[in-house]
């Protein structure tokens, strides 16, 4: 999450972030995170 934050403090914040359905980004850390700095996270659908 330390990246997301520098990522943020540089390039400003988001509405939405928009990510596959990977491990890393679907734990109640990430949503946790979200959550405090006023993001969206919309997850893709798969193509199966």
């Amino acid at each position: 999450m330390r990246e997301l934050t520098a990522l943020i403090e540089r390039r400003g914040r988001p509405d939405t972030i928009v990510s596959d359905n990977g491990t890393e980004l679907t734990c109640n850390a990430i949503l946790r995170w979200c959550s405090e700095h006023r993001i969206e996270w919309h997850y893709i659908a798969s193509l199966t």
